[in-house]
């Protein structure tokens, strides 16, 4: 373009724009004068033919959108994306497929039958190398795992997990969660703990047990679901979601309560601060709060079939806010927090950052979409458990290849083996309220279930495991103990030195337990023992049958279903209105 043109001049409609390398700076550095491996001429760089004729031939095809469907067999799961295409001049002809860059994940993860990958033409940016994709339908193929409610125990270690079970079996919560005071995100915490104790004790036949720790988990559950929470669950029209009111905390005179109650629009603090519980208002965390109470409600409901009856429009109302599969929902929007191209959720609300979307626990959000699994176990709903274990795996394989350092994605000079944070535009080595290590490595294994053997990269945990383990024990012990960090230490312990990590378990302080620190508050003594004396033990996919029946193992021939279905709509759909012009679940 002459210096007396503007681009308008020269172009109408639509310009297509392709970078064919990272070479921005020029060929040779300037200050070294060596070549730059961005450049073209050098690696992936190097003969661009195939990349300029596939460019030409896909120049006419944009992209619009995509669909979404998911199949299984007996072995693997299948997640097929077809691009929606239209011409982009209409008119100009050109009969090509997509030209769609890979990540990763998805050239580890592709079947080849449908599509081609260039060796060439692609580029780098914080994901890692992107892989130039010809072809509008991607099948993109994972290995399917067995999702167990709990694993099984070593023979010689049940008679001491029981000896713990029966010492914690008067565990009850707090009274700010037993009056719903304290934010959805702890509060799940602290009643799935009860949940896992009472699995443990239906296991190990201690019904008595289970049935105690069943009565005083349902009224926990219960008062976030028939809104007797004085932190109210309200329903928000405008970006279609539950969210918290919040609790403008008061304990003098005692008892200990929520002074506004939610008794208009004004009177929830959440609406107007973006901190107030984890930014819950603003869509923050959503599958990472709600997670852990549907974890409890499918733990209830396999317990109980009534009260699985009673509450289920109720339960699936917080399914539909963070993992929707319909895309025709009046209510709620489809899918809140997965995103299929990236292959994991983004934790981040509706309030922007100039790094973009992130998100730092993936293994919260694999325990979201878990406890939607296991609640679909516990109703019989196939399309259900479909539908989240294609999020469950798709979760882990991309922790296991953006959280999980491998020089196959990021360059040299990021030194750290684990991400502690993933942004869209970049990474980082610290969590939201710590920069210990243990904190970095600790956040990406909570809470303690099955969840985290299938998350957890053998060979990666092998080389990362020391570090984890130097930083608890010198960077600040007291900490790390105090903090309940320690139990994460453990835990991944197990899966590499099981002999070890029993004997820590045995000897850990039963300060690491409390109820009062974050660390602490979702795992049990009970709990870590049973994860440990199960770690490694074979398990095998059975008949999903067998629910109820009291065995805990799950998995079998699911149909093939696509996730446009409305099924989790329930029998009616309803919501639940409240005359202040709120609507309630």
């Amino acid at each position: 373009v002459s210096t007396q043109s503007t681009w308008a001049d020269k172009f109408v409609g639509t310009v297509r724009l392709s970078m064919a390398s990272n070479c921005s700076t020029g060929e040779k550095s300037p200050k070294t004068g060596a070549l730059s491996p961005h450049c073209s001429g050098h690696g992936p760089h190097k003969g661009l033919d195939p990349f300029w004729s596939a460019l030409d031939s896909s120049s006419n095809v944009c992209v619009t959108g995509a669909d979404v469907s998911l199949s299984s067999n007996t072995s693997t799961l299948s997640n097929t994306i077809t691009w929606r295409t239209e011409e982009c001049w209409p008119g100009q002809g050109g009969n090509g497929q997509a030209l769609i860059m890979g990540l990763p994940h998805h050239v580890f993860q592709l079947q080849q039958s449908n599509i081609k990958l260039l060796s060439v033409g692609g580029h780098r940016n914080v994901n890692g190398y992107n892989t130039p994709v010809i072809g509008n339908r991607w099948t993109l193929v994972l290995p399917r795992k067995p999702i167990q409610w709990l694993g099984v125990p070593d023979p010689d270690k049940v008679s001491q997990i029981r000896e713990s079970l029966k010492a914690e079996s008067g565990f009850d919560v707090p009274y700010e969660c037993s009056e719903g005071i304290m934010d959805p995100y702890n509060a799940g915490k602290l009643t799935s703990r009860m949940a896992m104790l009472a699995l443990i004790a239906n296991q190990l036949k201690e019904t008595e047990i289970a049935t105690k720790l069943i009565s005083k988990l349902k009224p926990s559950i219960n008062l976030w679901l028939e809104l007797h929470s004085q932190d109210l669950l309200i329903y928000d029209p405008n970006w279609g979601g539950v969210i918290t009111c919040g609790c403008t905390y008061a304990n003098y005179p005692p008892p200990a309560r929520c002074e506004n109650r939610a008794k208009s629009k004004l009177d929830c603090p959440a609406l107007s601060d973006f901190n107030s519980e984890f930014g819950n208002a603003f869509y923050n965390d959503h599958h990472f709060h709600y997670g852990y109470l549907i974890y409890t409600a499918a733990v209830v409901s396999y317990l109980d079939k009534n009260w699985a009856a009673a509450f289920k429009e109720r339960v699936l109302m917080l399914i539909r806010d963070i993992a929707n599969p319909s895309d025709s929902d009046p209510y709620f929007p489809m899918l809140r927090h997965f995103d299929w191209y990236v292959g994991h959720s983004w934790a981040q609300g509706i309030v922007s950052n100039p790094n973009g979307l992130n998100q730092e626990s993936g293994s919260e959000a694999v325990n979201a979409y878990y406890g939607i699994y296991l609640y679909g176990l516990a109703t019989h709903n196939e399309v259900l458990m479909t539908h989240a274990e294609a999020m469950i795996m798709s979760e882990i394989a991309s922790i296991r290849t953006y959280w999980q350092v491998s020089k196959q994605v990021y360059p040299s000079g990021y030194q750290h083996d684990l991400v502690g944070i993933v942004w869209d535009r970049l990474i980082e080595y610290h969590t939201f309220f710590g920069r210990q290590p243990f904190f970095v490595y600790g956040i990406q294994l909570i809470p303690v279930t099955p969840m985290v053997p299938l998350m957890l990269s053998g060979p990666w945990l092998n080389n990362a495991f020391p570090a984890f383990l130097r930083s608890c024990r010198e960077d600040d012990p007291p900490l790390c103990e105090d903090s309940g960090f320690i139990t994460f230490v453990y835990a991944a312990q197990a899966l590499i030195d099981k002999k070890a990590a029993w004997k820590n378990a045995l000897q850990l302080s039963n300060a690491a337990y409390r109820v009062d620190c974050a660390g602490c508050n979702g795992n049990s003594r009970t709990n870590l023992l049973h994860f440990v004396a199960s770690s490694g033990n074979s398990v095998n996919f059975i008949s999903k049958a067998a629910a109820d029946k009291g065995v805990l193992f799950v998995g079998g021939l699911l149909i093939v279903a696509t996730v446009c279905i409305l099924i989790l709509l329930g029998s009616t759909g309803r919501l639940f209105l409240r005359r202040d012009g709120y609507s309630s679940v």
